[in-house]
Order: structure tokens, then C-alpha cells, then sequence
């Protein structure tokens, strides 16, 4: 059964990718949050959260990413490895290439200061006060939860390698706005320690 929610929201331009990605990990429709109307990333992924579950454990995904293989498996090894902090599945202070002798080779966890709305773990206990934090008019999921991560002292850790790439190279709400892709996804990462519980700093890799 595994012990992850996850959810998708996005915008119909995308149905193709979302469609994609509900086949791949076996989501029911409810767990689809569409915005049909535009009206924002933040108010649409705030339903994403909300939706009731027993499990310990919720992620929601953005619309334009693509995972890699076998994910979920690597995902429910990620939440046992480090069960009490929020997982950023996309290394956003890693859209550039640092050196190679500075990537973590013990352990792909890396504490991080930036969250990402490409994709998000967190303990299901923690959804709902996170979620009453938001301040209203938020446009930002990704910076409301970083927010109340820093303020309840959560650590925010990511990966590399990531297991999900960014695709959406133009945002649908806003043209100006362009995420980028790392160049950390592995598209098959079976050969990494997703068991370790030794994290590094994001400090001791980008100088």
C-alpha cells in the first residue's frame, strides 16, 4: 500500500503530462487537482494538501515533471531514511553544475534552504498547521512551506541525484516566469544510498 499520498495539480495546457504521470503511479481522479480557471499556483495546490488521508506521509507533484524510474519506490525509501523533514524532490539551488569533487558521494541528502514546488514530501501531521500559515493572497506554495519550515525549525533536504526533472520551461500563469532543469536528474538511480541517514550541507557543495 506504501506510505505516501500523493497528488497532482496543474492546468489543462498540461493534461498530457498529468495524464502521463496518473498512469505511472496509479492515481484515482480525486487525486487530481486541476485549475481550470487560472486562478494560481498556490490556491490550487493548497487543495492538492488538504485532501483527507490516513497515510503518514503527503506529496504533491506540479504538473510538468517528469519522474524517474521506478520512483515511488525510491520515494518510500526517502521517507523512512529521514521521516521528520520536508523532502524537495527537485534541487533547486542546483540548476547549475557545481564541481564534481564537491557532490556528495556517501549519501545523496543534502540539507537545503530552498524548497521546490516541482515536488514535496511531508508528514502528514504537518500539512494542515503548514497550510493555515499561508497568508492570504499566497502565490508561492514552495515559499509558504519554506517559510514555516524555517519558523518550526524542520530541516528541508533535497537530493542529487534528483529523481524528477523539471519540463515546463515556460510557465503557463506567468510567460515570464522560467524554472530551469538541473542537471542532477537520473533517470535510473538504482545504484544510490537512498537508505542512508547521513546528510550533507548545502554549504559544503556550492562555495
Amino acid at each position: 500500500m506504501g506510505n505516501i499520498d500523493i497528488r497532482i495539480f496543474g492546468v489543462p495546457e498540461r493534461q498530457n503530462w498529468i495524464d502521463k504521470n496518473k498512469s505511472i503511479l496509479n492515481l484515482p481522479d480525486e487525486n487530481i487537482f486541476m485549475d481550470y480557471e487560472h486562478i494560481g499556483c498556490a490556491p490550487t495546490a493548497k487543495r492538492a494538501w488538504l485532501k483527507k488521508t490516513d497515510k503518514p506521509f503527503v506529496m504533491v507533484l506540479s504538473d510538468d515533471v517528469e519522474l524517474c524510474d521506478n520512483f515511488l519506490s525510491y520515494c518510500e525509501r526517502i521517507v523512512k531514511s529521514h521521516p521528520h523533514s520536508i523532502i524537495s524532490l527537485f534541487p533547486y539551488q542546483f540548476i547549475r553544475p557545481v564541481p564534481e569533487s564537491r557532490l556528495p558521494t556517501q549519501s545523496p541528502y543534502v540539507l537545503t534552504t530552498t524548497l521546490s514546488g516541482c515536488g514535496i514530501i511531508m508528514r502528514n501531521e504537518w500539512v494542515e498547521p503548514c497550510i493555515d500559515s499561508w497568508p492570504s493572497g499566497a502565490k508561492g506554495d514552495d515559499t509558504n512551506i519554506q517559510m514555516w519550515a524555517k519558523k518550526n525549525r524542520i530541516h528541508i533536504l533535497t537530493t542529487l541525484p534528483a529523481t524528477i526533472q523539471h519540463i515546463g520551461d515556460i510557465s503557463v500563469c506567468d510567460p515570464t516566469r522560467s524554472l530551469g532543469r538541473t542537471p542532477y536528474f537520473n533517470k535510473n538511480p538504482a545504484n544510490v544510498n537512498w537508505d542512508s541517514g547521513y546528510v550533507t550541507s548545502w554549504t559544503n557543495i556550492i562555495r
